[in-house]
């Protein structure tokens, strides 16, 4: 019996409040070109959701949209039924599903209605006999249906080809319908044992002609199925309903079990083989989305369809062009941005153990010279390998917008404060740009007045987080600001003031306060300082516009720019965060860095390499492979014939202290383009 018809009502002004008729074979709803039903809308995906009318309702299917698809005002995340007069959802556009249930008198009503328009009396008596005929027509057709079931053919019924009737006795399917024992699509059944099984008729029994019952049907073999755990299970196999389950009705009676045919071991003692390839085309028909194409380059790994892996591959890389697994599964690696055969990489030996991209060597020491300068560390393996992967505009992009980077940014820039970790919502509001690096420091500054009580410090303090140092130390500017904060109206570089708050608003106004930013930033991006000429262009900019900050970091941030900076070697707190990060495969905890560069220093400056094993609980090579790698991952080459020696020579209690002269030595430092 066919599905109803279904419309769905589109209930917005900009679409016209346009009705729509659902296709019995589903319909797409989405705005890309290739979509049933188009919706232009800017909330709408390119593949929104799909809708698949089934006998009394219509199954709504999300396809991973970004602004979700509702029932009734609830997101939905899984396959979920609508019927008739709910309200649907597609990002913002809202529609009604609509049912149509047409009867035969509705029909002749319909027809009489557009010949001739009768009187409202007529038209109900009108209706009222068509609708006693076509009951009285409905009723003698049952009739018909029941006699005809009823009464047997005889000569089917004797014949022996004939299919069995079910009976009572008989195992029903999940949903209380009759079922059938699965064939070979559901996977290799192996025959049944029992005699009645085997037992054939009888074909030269003479005819009688004395009347006899129809035979019973005869129930299905009982089976022993022996799961791949282990477990064993006794009774009557129906079919599942399709090739990945199977049903099977326990002798001891109960619900029906669903047992999945992956999971199935043997059937009476012989082994059972599912139909993977029919498994494998229900689950690519249902995988849509990138986590269910994963899925299914996972599962067609583990039972080796090697062909089927790569279509599953190929069919992410259009949903996520950046899957670098799935092009791994094709033979293609991305090599900062580009691709290249993924023999090719390996063979170049850019691949390390892990499968994780280590090279070229220029790129390597690149995006290790933009996380000290950005984040004030060095890369882990993992985030090296992500950074190879990238082009160098993505790597900068996703660094800026690391929230570790705007804390490193808020922690140099209110150093003087001494505040402590700034907030996770400021962090998480500067990475994302929703708040300028100014902002930031404004409400920083303003925490420190509610909680610091020493006007005197305090007003150093924001000299110094405002204004570069030549004007911070100026013990005139010092004095006014003190003053100014504790309420009594002064000047202060020409405009006078008598608060904090306008304390704060000269200072961010002042020509000083954009040096010190661009100062700043140009450190972070560029690892050196500007010239002169660039220095006053990029204060003009950030005073005119206080957006152009963030433009001034790509263009301080591309590989051009930076490869004209000269090379410069690293700080003392990357050093230390350097010596963690390689030493102890770790990134360092908040505050760690700056604590042990202070002991560091108070214990015998930067260059104290022996004291490093003393602050760092160092991994020592236990091996010279271990030796190799350390030094190809400090110093971007291979070891010497004298650095091997060296480690053969030194004791296993001192090699420690050999990892720590790597780390501390003058080609460790110097890093860069």
């Amino acid at each position: 019996m066919p599905a109803p018809p279904f419309q769905l009502r589109i209930r917005n002004a900009i679409l016209d409040d346009r009705t729509v008729p659902l296709p019995h074979a589903g319909a797409l709803v989405g705005r890309g070109d290739n979509a049933t039903i188009r919706l232009e809308d800017s909330t709408i995906s390119r593949f929104h959701a799909r809708l698949e009318p089934a006998q009394d309702h219509v199954l709504v299917t999300d396809l991973d949209s970004s602004n979700g698809t509702f029932v009734d005002d609830i997101r939905i995340s899984a396959p979920t039924a609508a019927r008739g007069g709910q309200q649907l959802r597609f990002g913002a556009v809202r529609c009604e599903l609509q049912q149509l249930t047409i009867t035969i008198a509705s029909a002749a009503v319909d027809a009489a209605a557009l010949t001739t328009p009768p009187s409202r009396s007529a038209s109900k008596a009108l209706a009222l006999m068509l609708s006693l005929v076509a009951v009285a027509v409905a009723g003698f057709f049952l009739f018909l249906e029941f006699s005809a079931a009823e009464a047997p053919d005889s000569a089917a019924a004797s014949h022996h080809d004939a299919a069995p009737v079910p009976d009572a006795a008989t195992p029903l399917h999940a949903d209380n319908m009759p079922v059938t024992v699965p064939g070979p699509a559901s996977g290799t059944l192996p025959p049944s044992h029992n005699a009645e099984d085997a037992a054939a008729p009888d074909a030269t029994e003479p005819e009688t002609t004395e009347p006899t019952a129809a035979p019973a049907a005869p129930s299905a073999p009982v089976r022993r199925v022996q799961l791949r755990d282990g477990t064993v299970h006794e009774g009557e196999l129906l079919d599942g309903g399709d090739c990945e389950t199977l049903l099977l009705q326990p002798s001891a009676g109960g619900p029906p079990l669903r047992v999945s045919t992956e999971t199935i071991a043997s059937i009476n003692a012989v082994a059972f083989k599912p139909d993977y390839n029919a498994i494998h085309n229900a689950r690519a028909s249902r995988a849509r989305n990138p986590v269910a194409l994963r899925a299914l380059m996972q599962w067609c790994a583990e039972h080796e369809l090697l062909t089927e892996q790569r279509a599953a591959a190929g069919r992410l890389t259009k949903l996520q062009p950046a899957a670098d697994d799935a092009w791994a599964v094709l033979g293609r690696c991305r090599v900062r941005g580009e691709f290249r055969e993924l023999a090719e990489v390996q063979a170049a030996g850019l691949l390390d153990g892990q499968g994780r991209l280590t090279g070229p060597a220029p790129d390597c020491r690149a995006v290790t010279a933009l996380y000290l300068d950005l984040l004030r560390r060095p890369p882990l393996p993992d985030e090296l390998s992500e950074a190879l992967h990238s082009s160098a505009a993505d790597s900068i992009t996703a660094l800026l917008a690391n929230a570790e980077c705007a804390r490193a940014r808020l922690a140099e820039m209110a150093a003087p404060l001494r505040t402590g970790e700034p907030p996770e919502g400021m962090v998480s509001a500067l990475a994302s740009g929703s708040m300028s690096l100014p902002e930031a420091m404004r409400q920083l500054a303003e925490a420190a007045l509610i909680s610091e009580t020493d006007r005197t410090m305090l007003a150093a303090a924001l000299l110094r987080m405002y204004l570069p140092a030549p004007q911070c130390d100026d013990a005139d500017l010092r004095t006014a600001a003190e003053h100014m904060l504790r309420g009594e109206r002064v000047a202060l570089f020409g405009e006078r003031g008598a608060s904090a708050e306008d304390l704060l608003n000269i200072l961010a106004r002042q020509p000083g306060f954009f040096r010190r930013l661009v100062e700043g930033e140009a450190r972070r991006c560029l690892g050196a300082a500007l010239d002169a000429d660039g220095t006053r262009r990029a204060i003009f900019r950030v005073a005119q516009d206080p957006r152009a900050l963030a433009a001034l970091q790509l263009e301080w941030l591309s590989p051009e720019q930076r490869s004209k900076a000269a090379a410069r070697n690293m700080a003392p707190d990357q050093l230390v965060a350097a010596a963690i990060v390689h030493g102890l495969a770790r990134l360092p905890r908040p505050g760690e860095v700056e604590r042990r560069t202070q002991e560091l220093r108070a214990i015998g400056g930067a260059d104290a390499v022996a004291t490093l094993p003393l602050l760092l609980t160092l991994t020592a090579p236990a091996d010279e492979a271990a030796w190799s790698d350390c030094i190809k991952r400090c110093l971007q080459r291979s070891p010497s014939t004298a650095e091997l020696e060296l480690f053969r020579s030194t004791p296993a209690a001192q090699r420690n202290e050999l990892v720590a002269a790597v780390l501390f030595s003058a080609e460790s430092r110097r890093y860069g383009p």
